[in-house]
């Protein structure tokens, strides 16, 4: 698994996505999202705003360390942009290995993330 850009068909704005999780840079989140954007983790919970979503963030990166990812296949159309991703990071409040793989798709406008739905699955745990 890597840290690297993914494909060729991947927009940048899914780089900086995932750049932003592996850094945990909240800076860096709340210049890819709009303020009112939505964050809808399926059958898990919906943040609304990025006051929301930067509290979830800050949460992770407390967790969450040596986070790796990778992306398996990406494409976009206009406004959306579809991925299916994997990752691998440690929890240290678990104190344990977490393995995700998971489809990814931002409806972007202005060159930003106006709504990202996700659902991933735990594949991996050591």
């Amino acid at each position: 698994m890597t840290s690297g850009p993914g494909n060729n068909d991947s927009p940048s704005i899914l780089d900086a996505y995932f750049r932003t999780w592996v850094s945990h840079d909240l800076e860096g989140l709340a210049a890819i999202f709009h303020s009112d954007a939505e964050y809808v983790i399926v059958g898990r919970r919906t943040l609304v705003g990025l006051g929301e979503i930067l509290a979830y963030w800050r949460r992770n990166a407390k967790v969450q360390r040596d986070v790796e990812w990778e992306l398996l296949w990406t494409r976009s159309a206009g406004p959306l942009v579809t991925a299916v991703w994997g990752a691998r990071f440690f929890r240290t409040d678990l104190n344990l290995w977490i393995t995700l793989r998971g489809l990814l798709v931002l409806e972007t406008e202005g060159g930003r993330i106006r709504r990202l739905v996700e659902s991933y699955r735990r594949i991996l745990t050591s």
